[in-house]
């Protein structure tokens, strides 16, 4: 929820949206929307909407990319402000501070505003410090009271010339200059050494959850997670689902007050279960939700094999999108976004064939992933991320999708595009079960949107074609009938 305002959610949805809605929604790329090349050789982590349709970028680029570390846009990708420095450490987090915005992460906490960039009345005096070593002040998330002070947590020392464990501190109040609130009951998380709090939101009733790395949390035995009442007092009656090991991130905190985990090498109390990522959901209580079926990810650019979420968006119709890197999702082949029921369960149909396929600018070459997704008030959806190639269009780390209402019947339809073998050596052939036909239009596309092969009306039925002087790599198959149009990605071998 991150503001404490209890205002949850707008409804973008008009009367007549929500009869479509009883049917089936996926997404297509709008068009309308495009920054073009300017994003290169990096990835968009953070973004923050404006009510009058501006957009805040924040990402990490390298030097032969034009665009900053921030950016401004506008409601259709125009650039308006390009300002800070080409590169930053981790993913920082972005909020509204009056005309303003705050930014926190790694070696950042300032204030910037608009022409001229960081804003130097602003000083955080935790940061005064001339210790900078592994263990050095950092503010990694922040919220914004309505009485403009700021909580800003992380781990800090509290005295310049005191680094001694007891001078660290997890989270403070400071005003609107970066001074600390002399009153307020500083947390303090005395285990490990280095225990920090990374993520923090609140909740419906005005309490707040942590998450990050620490064994001891305001006095309280407590792994990674833990809750403080309004008054900021520990609320001992939450529930310690986990163990020493690893650290936890608040990905979200839904409409039902549930917490949406990601964790890196978190073992759970009880659950055998033994990984190096999972995703879970915690009933306001801290229990592990029973009805939230724990995905399986599996990511071809990770290490371990195994993939992670790192955003999602709660729809009104109360299903989830949730984003991230990884290549398949509960045995569906989804490219780091999905959508799900409440129980987990994947829902069929959607983001088949749009995701990311790519990250390649000339010698730059990453694994495609997506980092943030923000819901607009008309529905659709922003999405930023690491990617050269979205849905086998050439767009470059942010994308904004457009809801559309199918039938039933459509959305079947879209489901029984075949193409075989995929992949293909030499050729493959296209099949529609429900006889659906004749073709018109048949086209190879690269992942840079360009044509490399096309048939007209080829075959009443589809028919076999060639993939002779196709370098081996992914390619996007679209097929026109006199009733539809779908695309397929195939695997040229």
């Amino acid at each position: 929820m991150k503001v404490i305002s209890l205002i949850y959610v707008v409804f973008w949805m008009t009367a007549g949206a929500y009869d479509a809605l009883a049917q089936e929604l996926e997404y297509v790329i709008d068009e309308s929307f495009t920054t073009g090349e300017f994003y290169t050789s990096g990835g968009i982590s953070d973004l923050l909407l404006h009510s009058d349709g501006r957009i805040f970028v924040s990402g990490g680029f390298q030097s032969n990319a034009e665009a900053s570390s921030q950016s401004v846009l506008n409601s259709q990708g125009n650039i308006l402000y390009n300002f800070g420095s080409t590169f930053t450490i981790g993913f920082p987090k972005n909020f509204h501070y009056h005309q303003k915005y705050l930014r926190c992460g790694v070696s950042v906490f300032t204030l910037l505003q608009i022409p001229i960039g960081t804003d130097h009345s602003f000083k955080f005096e935790f940061q005064k410090s001339a210790y900078n070593g592994f263990l050095g002040n950092d503010v990694l998330d922040a919220i914004v009271e309505p009485d403009d002070n700021i909580l800003a947590a992380g781990r800090f020392f509290t005295d310049s010339l005191d680094i001694s464990p007891e001078t660290i501190r997890q989270l403070c109040r400071i005003d609107s200059t970066g001074a600390p609130d002399p009153d307020f009951p500083m947390l303090h998380c005395a285990e490990p050494v280095d225990a920090y709090v990374h993520e923090m939101d609140t909740l419906s009733d005005g309490s707040f959850i942590l998450s990050g790395h620490f064994f001891e949390f305001g006095g309280f035995d407590y792994n990674h997670v833990g809750k403080l009442n309004p008054d900021f007092s520990v609320d001992t009656t939450f529930v310690n689902s986990f163990e020493e090991s690893g650290v936890a991130f608040i990905t979200y905190i839904d409409s039902q007050d549930r917490i949406w985990l990601y964790l890196s090498s978190v073992d759970i109390i009880d659950d055998p279960t033994n990984t190096m990522i999972r995703f879970i959901r915690l009933l306001p209580s801290g229990e592990v939700d029973p009805d939230f079926s724990e995905p399986q990810m599996l990511s071809v650019g990770s290490t371990s094999g195994l993939g992670a979420i790192y955003d999602l968006a709660e729809l009104p119709n109360g299903r989830f999108i949730l984003v991230g890197r990884f290549s398949e999702f509960n045995g569906y082949s989804r490219d780091g976004i999905v959508m799900i029921e409440d129980n987990g369960s994947v829902v069929e149909g959607v983001f088949e064939n749009l995701g990311v396929d790519e990250a390649i600018w000339g010698s730059y070459n990453q694994y495609p992933s997506l980092s943030t997704i923000r819901l607009q008030d008309d529905g659709k959806l922003l999405l930023g991320g690491r990617f050269s190639s979205f849905g086998g269009e050439p767009y470059h780390c942010l994308v904004r999708l457009q809801p559309q209402p199918v039938t039933t019947s459509d959305q079947i339809k879209k489901q029984g595009l075949v193409i075989y073998p995929n992949p293909a050596t030499s050729h493959f052939t296209i099949r529609l079960p429900d006889g659906e036909g004749p073709f018109v239009k048949v086209e190879i596309f690269d992942l840079h949107g360009r044509v490399l092969r096309q048939w007209r009306t080829p075959s009443v039925f589809g028919g076999s074609y060639s993939v002779e002087g196709l370098a081996a790599g992914v390619y996007v198959v679209k097929v026109e009938t006199l009733q539809s149009r779908y695309s397929q990605k195939l695997i040229v071998e």
